[in-house]
């Protein structure tokens, strides 16, 4: 029987952007909240999901093939998913014009190998996952300008998430660095 790993495609932040937007976790409440341990912060390009083993191969054969020039982005800024009436996930944003034309490449370059994504690219990273309803307004209010940093970005990487104890373990399986 051929195991499977849970996987995604992301881009790594640097340690600083990652410990400023890991500090703003310890403002929202303690009960209800998840809070996503400061080495684990990331940005999401693709969610895969459960991925059979002996396909990685062909996986990272398609992630080889895009070619891609390194770009610079800014972390600012704070907001939910879905919407403040029902948060399930706060976040800070990633602003740059070229994260979510890396995301459609990678979309495309694994066409018919991982299912599509159903809902649009939204650049952020995950600050905490919400278990009860709380009102995130006077956080993203006073959060929405902040400027973490600004990073350039020179690659993205197979990662593989297990789940269980206190947070996800998360296991760069292969680096795809970008031309220049």
């Amino acid at each position: 029987m051929v195991g499977t790993k849970r996987l995604f495609i992301a881009v790594e932040l640097p340690d600083e952007i990652k410990e400023k937007v890991h500090s703003l976790a310890k403002e929202l409440p303690e009960e209800g909240v998840k809070r996503v341990e400061r080495q684990n912060i990331h940005i999401t390009l693709k969610f895969i999901g459960d991925f059979a083993e002996d396909r990685i191969p062909e996986l990272e054969s398609r992630l080889d093939s895009i070619k891609y020039d390194k770009f610079r982005c800014v972390v600012s800024g704070a907001g939910v998913f879905p919407d403040m009436d029902y948060v399930k996930v706060i976040w800070a944003g990633a602003k740059c014009d070229e994260m979510p034309k890396l995301a459609a490449e990678i979309e495309n370059a694994l066409e018919g190998l991982v299912p599509k994504e159903n809902r649009p690219f939204s650049s952020h990273a995950t600050i905490a996952r919400v278990k009860r309803k709380i009102d995130a307004r006077d956080f993203v209010e006073k959060h929405n300008s902040d400027v973490f940093g600004e990073f350039e970005v020179t690659e993205f990487v197979l990662m593989q998430s297990r789940l269980g104890g206190e947070s996800p373990a998360y296991t760069i399986l292969k680096s795809f660095p970008f031309e220049q």
